[in-house]
């Protein structure tokens, strides 16, 4: 594995988290509002 691989799966997994992070901190705010 070289260091383009590696930046490539940091940067599939960032997109792939990206979303469900920024509902999670969504519903955490409106929970504890």
């Amino acid at each position: 594995m070289n260091a383009d691989e590696i930046k490539m799966a940091a940067d599939v997994q960032a997109e792939a988290f990206h979303v469900p992070v920024a509902l999670f901190n969504d519903l955490f705010f409106q929970f504890f509002k």
